[in-house]
């Protein structure tokens, strides 16, 4: 891919509210296309790092200009659940029973090849 995007999830368009988001990791990178991704391990979003949970509630939130092809959330780099949606918005929750630390980041594809990888949530 030539080039690429970063996005934060700031609580609003202030410089302030931009930096915030960048310290705090909440940041997606992209190939290009505008694709907004939110993703949390129970209910902290992507970049924090929580305490050691045995069942954690993943929920990860989609929205694109085009139709998403795959979807795959990985743990521990590796990939842990794949979906796939014709439509070019998502809300997914899942249930993960691990007894180890872990983090996890989501990896979604448009039908374009366009790419969306958000920062990791860092369990334990």
């Amino acid at each position: 891919y030539w080039g690429g995007l970063c996005a934060v999830w700031a609580e609003n368009l202030t410089r302030r509210a931009l930096f915030d988001a960048l310290w705090a990791r909440r940041t997606v990178a992209l190939t290009g296309c505008r694709i907004a991704v939110r993703f949390e391990v129970d209910g902290a979003c992507m970049g924090s790092e929580i305490a050691c949970a045995e069942e954690r509630h993943i929920r990860l939130r989609v929205w694109a200009p085009r139709a998403l092809e795959s979807i795959e959330i990985l743990r521990d780099a590796r990939p842990w659940h794949r979906t796939s949606a014709a439509t070019n918005t998502l809300d997914l929750e899942l249930t993960d029973r691990a007894d180890k630390p872990s983090f996890y980041h989501a990896r979604v594809t448009l039908a374009d090849g366009s790419l969306a990888v958000c920062s990791p949530v860092w369990v334990g």
